[in-house]
């Protein structure tokens, strides 16, 4: 078995819904003039109900999807410096 890449990464199974609602929402950035902010939060509200996330199932895919948002405006902020 060969060994994993560097640009490799495993995903638990339980983290693939949101992953994958991740990847749709990318549509769904807001920009300013320093570029962006942060997900417009309406949008993904109705990517959740649009894909059929169960109601019971929201706010754990919401927190999940934040804390992907936050890591992705740290990463874009270290690279503007």
């Amino acid at each position: 078995m060969p060994l994993a890449s560097q640009d490799e990464v495993f995903l638990w199974p339980d983290n693939t819904p949101t992953w994958r609602l991740w990847h749709r929402l990318q549509t769904q950035w807001r920009t300013g003039m320093a570029g962006r902010t942060g997900l417009d939060y309406a949008g993904v509200q109705s990517y959740l109900a649009l894909y059929g996330v169960r109601a019971k199932d929201r706010q754990e895919i919401f927190s999940g999807l934040q804390v992907m948002e936050f890591a992705a405006l740290e990463v874009w902020a270290e690279n503007q410096n």
